[in-house]
Formats: C-alpha cells, structure tokens, sequence
C-alpha cells in the first residue's frame, strides 16, 4: 500500500501517531511519502515511523 500526505508548508510533516497507527491496521508494509510545496519528500516505511506498533500478529 502506498500513502501520500500532503501539507501546505515549506517542509513536509509525517503522521500523527494516532494516524499511523491506523496505517499500520491497514497494512504494516505500507509506504508513506510525505510532500509539501517545498521539494524535499518524506519516504519512509510504516514501520519504521512507528516502531514495535502492535497489531494483529500479536493477538
């Protein structure tokens, strides 16, 4: 799965922890850029933008 979040500012923000959170029940391989109006892009792997996430596997 692949999410896109955009801002409206000069540097790119990543996600909230409540947001990423729900990316990660959706799909724990999941792949986040983060853009904005400025050119510099966020890449990161769900994963990693919220390590030790709990999730189904552990139930």
């Amino acid at each position: 799965m692949l999410v896109v979040l955009y801002t409206p500012t000069k540097e790119p923000t990543p996600p909230c922890g409540c947001c990423r959170q729900v990316i990660n029940e959706f799909c724990m391989e999941a792949h986040v850029y983060c853009v904005c109006d400025g050119v510099e892009v966020i890449h990161r792997k769900i994963s990693e933008l919220l390590p030790d996430a709990f999730g189904s596997h552990l139930l």
